[in-house]
């Protein structure tokens, strides 16, 4: 079961890095709020309703490019649960209205396009639920999506992890045939943390956590892992001494750092210090995951 309150709360922490510091640093003004009413929980798939709401956030950023506001509601109706995310933004025309939930059709330049309120719809539909768009050109627009509560839902399977090499999609550690590929999680933001664990989990990874970088390290001491996804700005030590670290102890592990910033870094040194492949914030959770399978390719080959 799924508490709509807390997928709110979950997509402004995963988008913060955008409405927040990279707004900032244009500049620009991005205004974030909530106004959430107790609901009762919805049944589905957590992973893919959390996916579903931070796409629509996203989209509402997206909508802003001079700065703005930002809304999420929800409130419990009779027969469900509805959310809601306003933005003041630059809203659309009744013809794109009628686009916005093709595949890779976008209002914008390619910031961001691709499959994102298309993956939303789809989502919606698979959990019987409903979503709707009301915008208006200069004066923004609302997006509510509506799941039914108390109402079983067939949950949609777990990415499976499949044989070495196919791409895109998790990998298998070579010398483990039947065995998932293992993967330590530093990050010391909880919710973010939970998420990657819970998402990374499901798609059939061994994974284990830590909040700082030398409890990682402890960790990696402790058992050498596949895949270190590390966040760059930790407590005790940072993603790139971790990684330096990790590579000293076990060279082929291969090292993901997870950053906001990734724009800004130099790449000469991030190879230096022992990075692999970067993650920029905010992330979809099928780009967490497509990373992760490259990274476990590149442990493969090395």
């Amino acid at each position: 079961m799924t508490d709509m309150n807390t997928l709110v709360h979950d997509a402004v922490t995963l988008t913060r890095g955008l409405w927040k510091n990279e707004a900032e640093t244009r500049g620009l003004r991005i205004e974030v709020s909530t106004d959430l009413e107790e609901t009762p929980p919805v049944p589905g798939n957590t992973a893919e309703l959390r996916e579903a709401v931070t796409n629509v956030v996203l989209n509402a950023i997206d909508a802003m490019p001079r700065g703005g506001q930002i809304r999420l509601s929800t409130r419990a109706l009779d027969d469900g649960v509805e959310l809601s995310v306003s933005d003041t933004g630059e809203g659309m025309s009744e013809s794109v209205r009628r686009r916005i939930f093709d595949p890779f059709f976008s209002t914008r330049s390619p910031i961001r396009t691709g499959l994102g309120l298309s993956v939303v719809h789809g989502i919606i539909v698979r959990h019987r639920g409903r979503i709707d768009v009301v915008s208006e050109e200069g004066r923004g627009t609302t997006i509510t999506l509506w799941l039914p509560a108390g109402v079983p839902v067939a949950s949609a399977p777990a990415v499976p992890a499949p044989a070495a090499g196919a791409p895109g999609r998790p990998a298998r550690e070579s010398d483990e045939e039947d065995g998932p590929g293992s993967v330590l999680v530093l990050e010391d933001e909880e919710q973010i943390r939970q998420m990657l664990v819970e998402s990374l989990t499901q798609a059939g990874y061994r994974v284990a956590s830590a909040r700082d970088g030398l409890s990682g390290l402890a960790s990696f001491q402790r058992e050498r892992f596949d895949v270190v996804l590390t966040d760059l700005s930790l407590p005790e030590r940072s993603g790139l001494d971790v990684a330096r670290d990790v590579k000293r102890m076990s060279p082929d592990t291969a090292v993901v750092l997870l950053t906001g910033w990734g724009h800004l870094l130099d790449p000469v040194r991030l190879r230096a210090s022992g990075v692999d492949l970067t993650l920029v914030k905010p992330f979809r959770l099928e780009r967490v995951l497509a990373v992760v399978a490259e990274a476990l390719r590149l442990r493969r080959s090395a």
